[in-house]
């Protein structure tokens, strides 16, 4: 069962804390050193300074780990993947941009619906269901 239908089926209560946002970025991207290293992916960080954010780290680390994962999925060997994070006042903003395949401008709107895949049938080589973090 993907893990946002039994997070909702359990009514999960989340543990905020005290996170270090730059160390969950880090984290992610070395989880997936193969995938990097195997589609010789680029990838530049960029950190202005130390963030520390109040949430749920289990849950957050799912959220970044899912962006990156569908960003290194969808780039092209020799690709290069950008994060960073800047403060933007009352928030701090994280940036992943990838140079990959792209979503479609009338799909745009649809991709936070549970399971959506932009031109799924476009691109057979891609596996996956859509927004299903584990």
């Amino acid at each position: 069962m993907p893990f946002l239908a039994r997070f909702e089926n359990q009514k999960q209560s989340l543990k905020k804390e005290k996170i270090y946002l730059n160390t969950v970025i880090l984290d992610s991207i070395s989880r997936y050193s193969s995938t990097i290293q195997n589609k010789n992916i680029q990838v530049v960080s960029e950190f202005k300074q130390d963030y520390y954010i109040h949430t749920d780290v289990y849950l957050f680390s799912i959220v970044i780990n899912n962006l990156i994962l569908n960003a290194l999925k969808y780039s092209d060997k020799n690709a290069k993947l950008a994060i960073s994070t800047t403060d933007q006042g009352d928030k701090i903003e994280c940036t992943i941009i990838d140079f990959g395949i792209g979503i479609a401008s009338k799909d745009v709107g649809k991709v936070f619906n549970q399971f959506f895949r932009s031109n799924a049938t476009e691109h057979p080589e891609v596996k996956g269901t859509g927004l299903e973090c584990r």
